[in-house]
This record gives structure tokens, sequence and C-alpha cells, in this order.
């Protein structure tokens, strides 16, 4: 049997044409920025430049509709167009939280709001943050909850909550707000707000990324009713399914740059008279973080096969998560131990190696692991979904006391 992917003729044609416009509209500087996090000021120039040229071409949201500033592209092209930039690292353009409110206008929201962002959107004008969720994490388990209660017709905001979404400044924050005091997900309400509107506060977190995330509070913010997206109490709800869903732009990179990069620089690199990668100690690191990688492609595919046949996701986003904590902190350690301090080396310094980025590795892996109360919150989720649920203390006890008394109950 053939597992073998074969593109097509038209596949082929365009992959030629995806990488002929690459070539003349990626600057130097922007190509294989992995994360829009890790640049500064100027990168972020860049990035707004190409950014936009893509969004001029229809492809920052090819599966769009002409109507809203796509192309209504078929999933076969959106595949190449993908790959090609995920080869330059560049594929994180197509996704995040702008593409996923699209998909929760087009599927929520009402004729006027569908008019005014989503072509907005698809071209690259707005830049949009979205709350720091996780896939299954309730609100409960968010320190941080924003608050909204209705004033006459419309609504006020209080609180503070992370948020996180490309450049320095956004044009509209989208906002998971809690309707009832007791910040209960069953009574929440999505928002997507002007971020210029007074009582907004932003500030940066600390963190070992640039910008990898910003405090945003509200200070008694009016809100007026058309900001509201789907219906009062869905909130949680709309968030979830449109954060994590999967949609003809979200295909997994054909393969993983930093491990392609790891083993690259494991072929070029001696020890002892000989290139690390001959080596069977390094060699069976490379595999493990290599099969971390494939199997977690396989999952987002998959996942995306399940959401392009109206298959329901379940704990599938959670699984994809949870693999991707793990993964990230084995090839992180992996990463040290085949290149030594190398692996802290940042981009200004002449001595690292593919501009820094593994430094920034390092750095990411650690924030995945505790941005939250860590992998664990994701077994949570599956284990909830899958309906196994988490066990009481009383209910450990029991089974102890089962097991001493061999009684069964």
């Amino acid at each position: 049997m053939d597992f073998e992917y074969n593109y097509s003729e038209e596949q082929t044609k365009f992959r030629s044409e995806v990488r002929n416009w690459l070539d003349a509209n990626i600057p130097s500087e922007i190509d294989g920025v992995e994360e829009y996090s890790s640049m500064d000021d100027d990168l972020w120039n860049h990035f707004q430049l190409v950014r936009k040229r893509l969004g001029d071409k229809g492809w920052l949201a090819p599966s769009e509709i002409p109507e809203y500033g796509g192309l209504g592209m078929h999933t076969d092209n959106i595949l190449v167009l993908v790959e090609e930039l995920g080869e330059r690292g560049l594929h994180w353009l197509l996704e995040g939280g702008t593409a996923s409110l699209r998909t929760a206008i087009h599927t929520h929201g009402d004729q006027d709001q569908k008019n005014t962002f989503l072509k907005s959107m698809a071209v690259g004008e707005l830049i949009i943050w979205h709350p720091s969720l996780e896939p299954g994490v309730s609100m409960d388990r968010n320190d941080s909850v924003v608050r909204a209660y209705l004033d006459g017709d419309d609504y006020v905001l209080t609180g503070s909550d992370t948020f996180t979404g490309p450049g320095p400044h956004p044009d509209y924050i989208w906002v998971l707000a809690s309707t009832d005091p007791e910040g209960s997900q069953e009574y929440s309400a999505s928002f997507l707000i002007p971020s210029k509107s007074e009582g907004i506060g932003l500030e940066k977190r600390d963190s070992l990324v640039r910008d990898e995330g910003h405090t945003v509070t509200f200070d008694d913010v009016w809100v007026p009713s058309s900001c509201l997206i789907g219906d009062e109490g869905d909130g949680w709800n709309l968030m979830q399914s449109t954060l994590f869903s999967y949609s003809s732009s979200s295909y997994p990179i054909s393969r993983d740059r930093d491990v392609s990069d790891l083993i690259k620089y494991a072929s070029e690199t001696n020890r002892y008279g000989e290139a690390l990668i001959k080596q069977t100690f390094f060699q069976q690191l490379l595999m493990e973080v290599y099969t971390n990688s494939e199997l977690i492609r396989i999952l987002k595919t998959r996942n995306n096969w399940m959401s392009e046949t109206g298959q329901e996701i379940t704990y599938e986003s959670a699984q994809v998560a949870l693999l991707e904590k793990k993964a990230a902190l084995r090839l992180s350690q992996v990463v040290r131990d085949i290149m030594g301090m190398y692996a802290l080396l940042d981009g200004n310094d002449k001595s690292s190696s593919f501009k820094g980025k593994f430094n920034m590795q390092q750095k990411r892996s650690v924030l995945a692991q505790n941005s939250t109360p860590g992998p664990e919150i994701q077994s949570e989720a599956i284990a909830n979904q899958l309906g196994l649920g988490i066990r009481s203390k009383s209910e450990d006890y029991a089974n102890t006391d089962e097991k001493n008394t061999g009684i069964n109950l």
C-alpha cells in the first residue's frame, strides 16, 4: 500500500508560482523568523509589509470567499501554500487569533459584523489579540477573569486577563468575559472591542520571550451590544470551538523546522573527529525528537480531516496540545545535549547557529510548561472529554479500603 502523498500537476504548478512570489516578496530579514514574538520593531515592520502583500494576493485567508477578501482556494492548493510558507518558517502568518475570529464571525456573527470585519482581517488590515486560553480548560482555572454586566442595553467590562497576538498594539481585542459574579463559564460572553476604547490599559508581561503576552486591564469599559459576538452565555463554548478549531488554512507543515535544523547541525558538526549524527547516542536522540514531531503532524492532520468532514472534535485538540508541550520540553533537552552551550546563544552572538533560533526554542519550551498549571491540565481535559473524570481523595480512600479488605463494593 502506498502511503506517499502524490501531488497533482496543478499543485506542482502552483508550488512554482508560490516559490517565485515568496522569493521576490519575502525580505531576508524575516525569512525564517518563526514566531512574531521574536521580532524587534524593525522586523515587525517587515512582517506587516509581508502580511499586507499576502492579503492583497488573497493568500492570507485563502479559503475565504472573494467577497470577503479570499480566493475560495481549494484545499489542495492551500496545502501547498502552507508547506511553502512553512519552509521559510512563516506558516504562522495564516494562523492565530485572526483566522479563528473569522470563523467565529462566520458562524456566530451578524451581517453587520461580517461586512465590517471579515474582509479587513482577510487582507491584513487588522491586528487581533485574543485570550491565552488552552483547549478544554475551563474558565475557573483562569486566575484572571474579565467580568461584564449590563447597564441599560450595553455592557460594562471590568477586570484583567492575559492576551496574545502579533505586534505591540492591537486594533481590536477579542475578549471572553463572565456575566456571572462567580466567573462561571456557563454565563459568559464573547466581545470584539476596539483597543482604543476608554478605560483599556495595555501592559507587557515579564516573560522570557519578548511580547509573549500582554496584560490587558478593563476599568469600567463601556461596550455597545454590537460588540457582542454570538449570544450571551455562549462565550466560552464559542471561543473554545473556534480558537482550537481546524480549518483549510491550518494544515500542519510538512516538517518540523526545529528538528530539521537540529539534524542539519548534527550532520555538519564534528566531535572527536566524527559528525555528531554518526554517533549512536546522538542518532537515538535525533530519532526520538523526529518521531515525536511526526506523531504530532499526523494527529494534526487527523484533526484537520475530522473538522473538514464534519466530525465532532472532543479530546483531540487537548491531546495534541499535551503532546506538543511534552515534545517541546524533550526537544529542548536534546538540543542542549547535542549543541551544548551553543543552544543558549541568541541571534546577536556571532557564534550562534540558525540566527539564535534554538535560544528561542529553549525559552518557549519553558513557557509552554508554565503558562498554565502545566501539561497535566490537558490530561484533565482529555479525561473529562472521555468521561473518565478526576477521582476525588475520598474515592481513592474507598478504593484503598476495598483492596485492603477484599470487599467488592
